[in-house]
């Protein structure tokens, strides 16, 4: 598996709310809408790191990991 460089990001996701739709840049952004989520709706709330990606090159699906950037 390659690894390339890409923005690490975190969401939100709320159980039995729907896919979430917002990425964080930090993790302490995300946990403040995660505790945010959970006073409004009182439900199992998750904060999910974004660890791979795929994308169609040419040909076949290409699986990468994502890496945290440099100095962060």
């Amino acid at each position: 598996m390659t690894q390339i460089e890409v923005k690490q990001f975190w969401m939100v996701y709320v159980e039995g709310l729907g896919a979430p739709n917002v990425k964080h840049d930090t993790l302490l952004s995300a946990q403040r809408e995660a505790e945010r989520f959970l006073r409004e709706n009182e439900q199992r709330v998750f904060v999910l790191e974004a660890r791979m990606f795929c994308e169609r090159e040419l040909s076949p699906i290409s699986w990468f990991q994502t890496i945290p950037p440099k100095g962060g």
